[in-house]
């Protein structure tokens, strides 16, 4: 019957055995809590950097932007002028056109027959 009971130092060795496993155990899962958290330390990082370029591009496109919209409104202040230097130049031409008939009907008449 002997070989049935277990000894007090044998109850021993499978309790530290059993001990050992589990901090064996334990430890290899802290490991890998420590590496995921290393992870995902490192992309939030690039996450964060990748804000901070995405803010710059952001300021830099607001920045053509309002530079696209001041030409733009130079190009019209530009383009109201020319039209209105045209506008006059086509009543000055008007003008001489108006004047150039009226001289020619006074010399050939005012009927038509003469030309």
């Amino acid at each position: 019957m002997r070989n049935h009971l277990v000894t007090m130092e044998q109850l021993q060795e499978e309790s530290e055995r059993r001990r050992a496993k589990f901090e064996a155990n334990v430890e290899r899962s802290m490991e890998s809590m420590l590496q995921q958290q290393a992870k995902f330390a490192s992309e939030l990082m690039q996450l964060k950097e990748l804000g901070k370029d995405l803010a710059l591009n952001h300021i830099r496109m607001q920045n053509a932007i309002a530079d696209l919209a001041a030409s733009q409104k130079e190009l019209d202040r530009r383009l109201a002028e020319s039209n209105d230097s045209l506008t006059e130049s086509q009543k000055k031409t008007d003008e001489r056109i108006r004047t150039f008939l009226s001289a020619l009907e006074r010399r050939f008449g005012g009927n038509g027959k003469g030309l």
